[in-house]
């Protein structure tokens, strides 16, 4: 099924261990609920490609318990 609603996005600077960055996320009906999906292209910058991908991991994390939580309200 194709998604309901998406958003892309690229930062183009800023205090984060990336460069060209660009993302989207998608929202896709499931069963009671619904499927967050969040896909990204990014390069490390000035860490290592390990350290970018946990970077980007950790806001990944916070950003989808915060959709959570705003979704059980």
């Amino acid at each position: 099924m194709a998604a309901v609603a998406s958003y892309s996005s690229t930062l183009l600077g800023g205090p984060v261990p990336v460069r060209n960055y660009s993302s989207t996320i998608a929202v896709t009906p499931k069963g009671a609920g619904a499927l967050v999906t969040w896909r990204a292209t990014f390069e490390a910058d000035a860490v290592s490609d390990a350290e970018a991908v946990a970077f980007i991991a950790g806001v990944y994390e916070r950003g989808l318990a915060g959709i959570a939580k705003e979704a059980g309200r």
